[in-house]
């Protein structure tokens, strides 16, 4: 499993201001534009400058998901995240489960202005992390956002997310972590940091 944290300079960087762009976009013109649609909690919830640390985790999940057409991609807890808009227009076939309340009808009417994508490329289901309903080996790419540090048994959830990946496959995940699990509770010099957490990204290839 490769590691990493979050550094300020790379969210900075020319290359992630680069990749964060068309997240920008979806955010800003297209949920701008829905916004008399949607409930003030949930354009909160979209809006960038509220996701601290999209500018560094959506960049480094393209940069680390080594992502091609026709693959199978489960996003796991996506939300209302563009991420599997934007996989889905790479020509992933892409997955979307999360158990919020609204479930999928929410995420159906969030993102309906490209019904093609939905219908063609793009599947949004609600369900259990802890439970996937999905056969071993089904995706060839999971992914997980700024998921796990909400999930009831982090663990459980990360042993269906590697149950479901295929073999030669990879699990990519980011996750915020308390400064004070880090050793000596202090943060790397340069580390994303914010309210009392860092947070981190790891990549793990499946095994034949």
């Amino acid at each position: 499993m490769t590691e990493c944290y979050a550094t300020e300079a790379e969210k900075s960087s020319v290359l992630y201001r680069h990749l964060f762009e068309p997240f920008r976009y979806w955010y800003r013109e297209v949920c701008g534009r829905r916004s008399e649609e949607m409930t003030d909690a949930t354009h909160t919830w979209v809006d960038p400058d509220m996701q601290w640390s999209r500018g560094w985790e959506y960049p480094w999940v393209l940069l680390h998901g080594e992502f091609q057409s026709g693959q199978r991609v489960l996003d796991a807890g996506a939300g209302a995240s563009p991420l599997p808009m934007m996989l889905a227009r790479q020509g992933c076939q892409v997955v979307t489960v999360d158990d919020d309340q609204e479930g999928e009808g929410h995420r159906e009417h969030l993102w309906g202005f490209h019904p093609e994508l939905t219908l063609e490329r793009y599947q949004a289901m609600r369900g259990n992390l802890h439970h996937l309903a999905y056969d071993e080996a089904t995706f060839d790419r999971v992914v997980s956002v700024g998921v796990l540090e909400h999930l009831k048994d982090r663990d459980v959830a990360i042993a269906e997310m590697r149950r479901v990946v295929k073999p030669g496959g990879l699990l990519v995940v980011t996750e915020d972590r308390a400064i004070a699990s880090w050793p000596g509770a202090v943060p790397p010099d340069g580390a994303l940091v914010y309210q009392g957490t860092m947070v981190v990204g790891w990549v793990e290839r499946k095994h034949d």
